[in-house]
């Protein structure tokens, strides 16, 4: 056993958030977060205490926390609001939150009434204003991972259902469409500190697509024949670098696991016996 990333996610049964911390040998054992209500997927990043939590509370307001010496410190408000559920992700020692804000003066209503915005982590506090990122065309929100020295950020188009990407190294590029892999729930991403990898759920049969690559050239898309989702799958990395997806099983439902070394994932999914999430509010991995 190698060891597993944290975990945190919305099971669906109460609004509290339930967490089991990084293990240097096998999953860890879950905890409610009795101090903290969501009913959407809840975010983390990071590692020992440079760890943080955001989520959107049972209202519309976004809220964070950090981990102290092993324990979460009180809940504090962003200042900002969001419909859907925000995400984190960290570049060296920075740390950003993006998240989709609702644009009241579009007319007439239409996805463009929806823009990602992000903001950054200065000390213990937020930046008092969002930056606009121009994306109006996002699904839900959209997923961050650090690589090779920029943060990648991928999200699912709303008109036609595309993997898109934009990557940020001090200003955000916005790359447009990858591939032409097409998924119905937010593509997940994640690195080893080798390679990128990219993970979704098939529009075409539900099961999950997976690519990798350098960040400026990605692979083939490989479709993962032995899991089907129901939701967004989830990607993270181990404390020894390896790459570990968490899903929804489709047929038989629970959430399932599995671990990818050297680029080949283990022969058999495993079952996780001590936690289930909502289908479509997912799990988070760090």
């Amino acid at each position: 056993m190698s060891g597993m990333p944290a975990m945190a996610w919305f099971e669906g049964t109460t609004d509290f958030i339930r967490w089991s911390a990084p293990d240097r040998e096998q999953w860890s054992a879950v905890q409610v977060l009795d101090d903290r209500r969501t009913g959407r997927v809840v975010a983390i990043t990071g590692r020992g205490d440079n760890t943080y939590m955001a989520w959107k509370g049972v209202e519309r307001n976004i809220w964070w926390s950090r981990l102290d010496g092993g324990v979460w410190s009180p809940r504090e408000s962003t200042g900002f609001r969001t419909l859907t559920f925000p995400a984190l992700g960290r570049l060296g020692d920075r740390t950003f939150l993006a998240f989709r804000e609702e644009r009241r003066y579009f007319r007439p209503p239409s996805h463009q009434q929806h823009t990602i915005c992000w903001a950054e982590l200065h000390g213990d506090h937020w930046e008092p204003e969002a930056h606009d990122l121009g994306l109006h065309f996002v699904d839900e929100n959209v997923s961050l991972a650090e690589h090779d020295g920029c943060l990648h950020m991928v999200w699912r188009r709303t008109f036609d259902s595309r993997v898109c990407r934009a990557v940020f190294d001090g200003a955000w590029t916005v790359e447009g469409p990858l591939g032409n892999w097409r998924t119905s729930a937010v593509p997940a991403i994640a690195s080893d500190g080798v390679r990128l990898h990219l993970a979704w759920r098939r529009v075409e049969d539900d099961h999950i697509g997976w690519v990798t690559g350098s960040g400026d050239r990605l692979g083939d898309e490989v479709v993962l024949r032995d899991r089907r989702s129901s939701g967004a799958p989830a990607l993270g990395r181990s404390g020894d670098g390896e790459l570990v997806m968490v899903w929804l099983d489709a047929a038989g439902g629970g959430l399932r696991w599995d671990r990818c070394r050297d680029v080949r994932w283990e022969s058999r999914p495993h079952a996780f016996n001590d936690r289930r999430a909502d289908a479509w509010h997912g799990v988070s991995l760090a």
